[in-house]
C-alpha cells in the first residue's frame, strides 16, 4: 500500500477525532474523572473556579475546555 495514502488516512482519523473533542460535552462524573479528583472534589475545588470552563446548559462542559484549563494549570 502507498505510503501517502496510509499517511493521508491517519491525518484524517486525527483531524476527525480534534473536531470531535471540540464539541463534545462531558458530565460532571466524567470531568471529574478526566482530572483525576472525584465528583464532591471536583465541586468543592474546581466547579466553581471563576477561571474554570463555564458550565453548559445540562450541566455538561466541554471537554476540549476543560483539557485545556487542566493542562494550563498543572504546570
Amino acid at each position: 500500500m502507498d505510503k501517502r495514502i496510509i499517511k493521508s488516512a491517519v491525518n484524517e482519523i486525527v483531524l476527525m477525532e480534534k473536531q470531535k473533542d471540540e464539541t463534545l460535552l462531558i458530565n460532571r462524573k466524567e470531568v471529574s474523572d478526566l482530572l483525576g479528583v472525584s465528583p464532591t472534589t471536583f465541586d468543592e475545588c474546581y466547579r466553581y473556579k471563576t477561571d474554570f470552563p463555564k458550565e453548559q446548559p445540562g450541566k455538561k462542559w466541554s471537554r476540549l475546555a476543560v483539557r485545556k484549563w487542566d493542562e494550563k494549570n498543572s504546570k
